[in-house]
């Protein structure tokens, strides 16, 4: 998966290299983005594990192409985001035995659409978009028998990773802001909604979800 998002970013700034010329660089901008991504906690928490997977931990990339006087921009994004629990799936206090697994849930989400600025010549760009959005997901457990062996010797055994996936196409909206720190850089705050459903051990889940993120970048 890392080496997929490396892949991703190397062909996103070689596209913005090539077409940003195209577009006009005094307007082209690239900037990285951290927040946090919430997923629906009733696919992705359960209270009776004590387990919550909903919320996720984002680093992502955001190109935008277009004139610095117009109003309206193509983008290109993509995130990754993730999160990791462990619950105990079994404990015997009585012999010492405990059996537990480290879940981990990866997301990683492409979005393609256009960018409306409601005001593009001052030093503050609020903004409104929206598009297409692809996104696969994948969940992992590895697990681990802990005891205490017949001479009470503490030992382990490391159990098989299982791991699931699923992918889907689906849209999003997103509004957010940014300031003009000087002529080539900029910062500013990003919310998006994405609705992406994907078939995971047999049901329609939901991989998209709400991301709160704030953001570095720089014009061309």
């Amino acid at each position: 998966m890392k080496r997929f998002i490396v892949l991703l970013v190397v062909l996103f700034v070689a596209l913005f290299m090539s077409i940003g010329p195209v577009w006009a660089a005094d307007g082209s901008t690239v900037s990285i983005t951290f927040g946090q991504k919430s997923l629906d906690s009733k696919d992705w928490s359960d209270s009776s594990l004590g387990m919550d997977l909903s919320k996720q931990k984002e680093l992502g990339v955001d190109m935008d192409f277009g004139q610095g006087s117009t109003k309206f921009m193509f983008g290109v994004a993509v995130a990754n985001s993730s999160d990791t629990e462990k619950y105990y799936i079994y404990q015997d206090y009585y012999y010492d035995v405990t059996a537990k697994a480290d879940v981990e849930l990866m997301t990683t989400e492409l979005r393609f659409g256009m960018r409306h600025i409601f005001d593009a010549s001052s030093k503050v760009h609020p903004y409104v978009d929206g598009g297409l959005a692809y996104a696969t997901a994948k969940a992992t457990i590895d697990g681990q028998l802990e005891y205490n062996d017949i001479y009470g010797n503490y030992d382990y055994l490391d159990m098989d990773s299982e791991s699931t996936s699923g992918n889907g196409f689906g849209y999003f909206i997103g509004a957010g802001i940014r300031f003009d720190v000087s002529e080539t850089i900029f910062f500013g705050l990003d919310a998006k909604y994405t609705k992406i459903t994907a078939e995971i051990l047999d049901y329609d889940t939901q991989i998209g979800g709400t991301r709160v993120a704030a953001l570095v970048g720089f014009k061309f």
